[in-house]
């Protein structure tokens, strides 16, 4: 009985460790590059953090993806 518990925590951990990494790596990204795609299209964007910006809509999709670290 104190063996099946044993495996069965140990299941748990690793199906907990995957969804956290499949979250992590798959989907918090795309929603951040969902986010910075509808700020940079939006024209009426403004925020602090993003004052620096160049022009046109790559630029502030960019500068966004660099905020969220995404990208160097």
């Amino acid at each position: 009985m104190e063996k099946f518990k044993t495996k069965q925590t140990t299941v748990l951990v690793i199906i907990i460790v995957i969804i956290g990494l499949f979250y992590w790596f798959e989907i918090k990204p795309s929603q951040i590059r969902k986010t910075c795609a509808n700020n940079s299209l939006d024209t009426r964007w403004q925020n602090d953090d993003f004052k620096n910006i160049k022009g046109g809509k790559f630029d502030r999709y960019e500068t966004c993806l660099k905020f969220y670290g995404l990208k160097k």
